[in-house]
Parts: C-alpha cells; sequence; structure tokens
C-alpha cells in the first residue's frame, strides 16, 4: 500500500492524500473482446483503482475520513459559490460489511471481486 495525493476532473481544485495499492493485476477485454491481464504498479496502478472507483460510483473523496471529506467539501462548495452548476448534496454509504472481508485486499479497486462487472475485473495479487 501507499499513499499518495489524488484529485479529480469531477472536482477541480480539491486534493487529498488516498492509499491505495501499489501493484494490481488488471483483466478487461482488449478493443477485439479479447481477454487479456496485466500486471501494473506505480502511478498506472493508481489511475487504474481511481478509474474502477469512478464505474463504482466512488469518488477519491470517500477514501478519506469524513472530517477530512467535509472539510474538503466546503472548500470547493465556497469556491463554486456564485457558479453555474449544480451541487446535490448526498449521504455516503456505510463501508463494506465484513460479509467481504474475504476480500478485504481489493475493497480499495471494488466491493470484491466476485462483485465487479464481467468486462473488468482487478486483483492484487502478484505484484510485478
Amino acid at each position: 500500500m501507499e499513499t499518495a495525493e489524488e484529485g479529480c476532473l469531477s472536482i477541480p481544485e480539491i486534493y487529498g492524500d488516498v492509499e491505495r495499492r501499489a501493484h494490481i493485476v488488471v483483466e478487461a477485454l482488449d478493443r477485439d473482446g479479447q481477454p487479456y491481464r496485466t500486471a501494473v504498479a506505480g502511478y498506472k496502478a493508481r489511475a487504474i483503482q481511481h478509474e474502477i472507483d469512478h464505474l463504482d460510483g466512488i469518488l477519491f473523496l470517500d477514501h478519506l475520513s469524513a472530517v477530512k471529506r467535509g472539510l474538503l467539501l466546503a472548500k470547493w462548495k465556497k469556491s463554486r459559490k456564485g457558479k453555474s452548476g449544480y451541487l446535490k448534496e448526498v449521504t455516503p454509504e456505510p463501508a463494506a460489511s465484513s460479509e467481504c472481508a474475504s476480500h478485504s485486499l481489493v475493497l480499495l479497486i471494488s466491493q470484491c471481486l466476485h462483485c465487479v462487472p464481467w468486462w473488468v475485473k482487478a486483483s492484487t495479487s502478484s505484484p510485478l
């Protein structure tokens, strides 16, 4: 695991330290629909986990403590004051239940490997 600062175009100019796996293995389909598997590390691994989070409806802010998330969202809302756009207040879902405890190594990537869409799977096995 490694911690690094992340941001997102969904929430411009807001950054926070997020802990993610340093090495991941991704299973996906290529342009021709053929399955492939690749191991990635570092920045590329972080970017893939960040984007898979988006597919699961998760923003990097959801990985932060409630206090830190609240401070950053307040800062962002203040910076947006008077600007066009739509802000919707939502209540975050509770953390993953213990029923997926056997998959705790991949919770930052998805709920668990059994819950990942068929077309993209990620796991933390076999670092580069």
